[in-house]
């Protein structure tokens, strides 16, 4: 079986947050601050079928200049 454990070898769908910020740190239990202060901000890696995608808030591959560029183009398209 491929699923249901976090071993090497099998597909995993995980993100890993930074709970080291003043709005979680601390505040209650560690599954309250997830739950009622986590932010999307707080994710600090992605993995996604066994895969990072996302290490130390830096995605693999992308270049967030052109994400805005692309974005700013894609904005100015629709107000026109």
């Amino acid at each position: 079986m491929r699923y249901g454990s976090i071993e090497e070898g099998k597909r995993a769908d995980i993100i890993l947050l930074d709970l080291n910020t003043e709005i979680t740190n601390p505040q209650g239990t560690i599954f309250s601050d997830i739950v009622y202060n986590a932010k999307g901000s707080n994710v600090s890696h992605t993995i996604i079928d066994g895969k990072i995608l996302m290490e130390d808030r830096q995605i693999e591959g992308i270049e967030k200049y052109e994400v805005f560029r692309k974005c700013e183009r894609i904005i100015n398209r629709i107000i026109e």
